[in-house]
């Protein structure tokens, strides 16, 4: 996947009625039509198609989780000041994709409890947006499986 059509993908769903559930990758829903998904689920739910027309495990993508995810990007850093488009925002156990312009989409339990805009701690680009504020640890390019 091209990392311009990840990082609309990723925006789509923070539009969409979604729902935080550990193990979800946007492959079921809530009877009310809510989304289930959680971190790791996002982005591996948009690389393998989810949830228009997905199959687990799609396009060579495995089923990994957010720390093993972080082991598969190149250029990790825990300089946020570097972060690009695309890139995968991380912290022990939690994972997040970074659209540019100083916000990061994740699924997380904090706050709403589903996909939402945060903000990364440390970004080169003020938080103008006053988005909740997030302090991950380290930021990496997922160039193992996105086309940058």
């Amino acid at each position: 996947m091209k990392v311009n059509d990840f990082i609309a993908k990723a925006k789509e769903i923070e539009k969409m009625k979604t729902k935080y559930q550990l193990g979800k990758f946007m492959n079921s829903k809530t009877s009310d039509g809510t989304y289930l998904v959680d971190c790791s689920g996002l982005v591996k739910g948009i690389l393998w198609g989810y949830p228009e027309k997905g199959k687990y495990g799609n396009n060579d993508i495995p089923d990994i989780n957010a720390n093993t995810m972080i082991k598969k990007c190149s250029q990790v850093t825990t300089d946020f000041k570097k972060l690009k488009p695309g890139w995968l925002v991380w912290m022990e156990g939690h994972i997040g994709i970074y659209v540019g312009d100083g916000v990061v989409i994740e699924s997380s339990p904090k706050w709403k409890g589903c996909v939402q805009k945060s903000y990364p701690r440390g970004c080169a680009v003020a938080n103008t947006k006053k988005l909740n504020e997030r302090t991950w640890t380290q930021c990496g390019c997922f160039d193992k499986y996105i086309k940058y």
